[in-house]
């Protein structure tokens, strides 16, 4: 296997098998989980994506690990709220179940990452406000004890999303700048963007998918991706009866928008592009047409801006891969 290869992939499947399309029990997620991280492809694998209030049952399944077992690393769905008051009521409970499971899973398991959707009314609201409830999430995220927690911030693509999403992410890193003390390593809260669903409506454009790669790099703010990118190019799903999203096409844009400075328009070119021939690894590089991230640049993007992306699905992006001979 060529290098760049496993800089562009390692780490960057979060196993969400709890999540529709899939949807599985958690016993059999949970399984699915341990066996693929204990497996040949386990380099691709990263976190387990439970939700905050499914934690207990992770800890009773964790009693049947073996000594010596590696801890479980997990991100972290909040429950979110449709207003803000909603929103802190529901996180406040949040903290108390992911404390109680820190408490009865000691070191075997860390919790990584919070990913979370804030209320609409914010992300289409004025900047000073998001930033307010962003500060406040901050103070009871660290009287909780939890700032080691890196959290992942969604919003609702709106029929305004050109205006607001910019917005957004220029909070988000605001807010990063603010309290540099979250997270646990040299990550900044992040942006989270959701590439599908199980309605052709939940699928953003290529034009909404490329602008927040773009104006994430412009504020230096991480972005992790979820739903529809269980296939590595962008395709025609007759099924679901949409374009779904490749994580070549996501992945790769953003790692050669932050190499070679590009335009919002070639940034979304590539995210558009739907030919698997253009997505090339050689010895050195990664390539699409005539543009080329080196293995260091790879590597640095992926820990730095490019984090992961939640997938129901494990084997699927791996045979797809391998169809396609880069694995």
């Amino acid at each position: 296997m060529q290098a760049p290869v496993q800089e562009f992939l390692a780490n960057i499947i979060d196993y969400a098998g709890l999540f529709p399309p899939a949807k599985l029990p958690m016993e059999e997620a949970f399984a699915n989980y341990l066996r693929y991280r204990s497996g040949a492809m386990s380099w691709m694998l990263s976190r387990f994506i439970c939700p905050a209030r499914r934690l207990e049952e992770v800890q009773v399944l964790s009693r049947n690990l073996p000594e010596g077992a590696p801890p479980l690393q997990l991100s972290v769905l909040l429950s979110g709220g449709r207003t803000p008051e909603e929103w802190s009521i529901n996180f406040r409970a949040d903290l108390d179940a992911i404390l109680r499971f820190r408490e009865a899973m000691g070191e075997g398991a860390s919790v990584d990452f919070l990913e979370c959707r804030l209320p609409d009314s914010l992300s289409a609201g004025p900047a000073e406000n998001l930033l307010s409830f962003l500060d406040a999430i901050a103070v009871m995220q660290k009287e909780a004890g939890l700032a080691g927690a890196l959290p992942f911030f969604e919003m609702a693509m709106s029929a305004g999303w050109d205006q607001e999403l910019p917005r957004f992410i220029k909070s988000i890193g605001e807010f990063g700048e603010k309290n540099p003390g979250l997270g646990s390593g040299e990550l900044a809260p992040g942006f989270k963007i959701r590439c599908g669903g199980t309605t052709p409506d939940a699928y953003p454009s290529p034009a909404q998918v490329g602008a927040a790669i773009f104006y994430c790099r412009q504020e230096g703010v991480p972005l992790k991706a979820t739903a529809g990118l269980h296939h590595p190019v962008r395709h025609q799903n007759p099924g679901e009866k949409v374009k779904m999203h490749g994580f070549l096409n996501v992945f790769g844009a953003g790692i050669l928008a932050r190499a070679h400075e590009m335009s919002l328009r070639e940034i979304v070119e590539i995210v558009a592009d739907e030919h698997a021939e253009n997505f090339l690894f050689t010895e050195r590089a990664f390539v699409w047409h005539t543009l080329r991230a080196s293995r260091e640049e790879l590597s640095a993007s992926r820990k730095s801006a490019l984090i992961s992306f939640g997938s129901c699905s494990f084997e699927e992006p791996c045979e797809d891969l391998r169809r396609m001979g880069i694995l």
